[in-house]
């Protein structure tokens, strides 16, 4: 359940940009990030990783991220016995940077949907939905407008859906290159630096859908 956020000291963030990302780096009239190219790798010089910058040189499985389990449920999107009071977009706005969302099939229509295992009880009542695309439309559009923020999504997929889901993430512009997919793991994690001089800095992880062969679908990542 989201808590009410505190209330924030002022800050010099540029406006529509998160409040803990510093304005030197990210603010449009502001310095841009300084880059230099060394040993054929870029470089980024006062990068702020999901809020700091002592984040950067952590690998991925050294950082602790805020998490909101049924992001997509929400009094604010409708939900019968949501479990949240805000959005999953208020949710990134707010600071959280891992979303627990579930996919559903809501038969035709809606069909494919975002729901908290079942679009409906009874058959009759609905529990509340949310649109694929919109939502990781959302989640992009984030991502690309706080480029020192690195998002983990959690997919737990209902009827057999990460197909459709893939078919959607495909079908937004970018979407698929910006995913990084872990090889192995045993293998060692990239640091926040990495994932965002690579532009990779959103992570799908899914589970629950019937057995395939791995990777199922490019991006995307069987939950261990």
């Amino acid at each position: 359940q989201q808590q009410p956020m505190a209330k924030r000291r002022p800050t010099t963030e540029t406006p529509g940009k998160h409040p803990l990302v510093s304005s030197r780096v990210f603010g449009k009239t502001t310095a841009t990030l300084a880059c230099a190219q060394s040993d054929e790798r870029l470089i980024m010089t006062d990068l702020i990783c999901n809020g700091l910058a002592s984040n950067c040189d952590l690998r991925v499985n050294e950082i602790m991220f805020a998490g909101v389990h049924n992001s997509m449920s929400s009094q604010a999107d409708s939900f019968l016995a949501p479990n949240n009071l805000r959005s999953l977009e208020d949710a990134l706005d707010a600071g959280f940077r891992f979303l627990d969302i579930e996919s559903c099939d809501c038969d035709d229509p809606p069909g494919l949907q975002l729901c908290h295992g079942s679009c409906k009880f009874g058959g009759f009542l609905d529990l509340g939905n949310r649109d694929v695309d919109q939502v990781f439309t959302n989640i992009k559009k984030f991502v690309d407008d706080n480029q020192g923020e690195v998002v983990m999504v959690s997919l737990q997929v209902n009827d057999d859906t990460l197909g459709a889901v893939h078919s959607v993430l495909s079908d937004i512009d970018g979407f698929i290159e910006m995913l990084y997919m872990h090889p192995n793991p045993e293998d060692e994690w990239p640091t926040m630096r990495d994932l965002i001089v690579s532009g990779k800095r959103l992570m799908i992880m899914h589970y629950n859908e019937p057995p395939c062969a791995e990777p199922c679908y490019e991006g995307l990542m069987k939950q261990w």
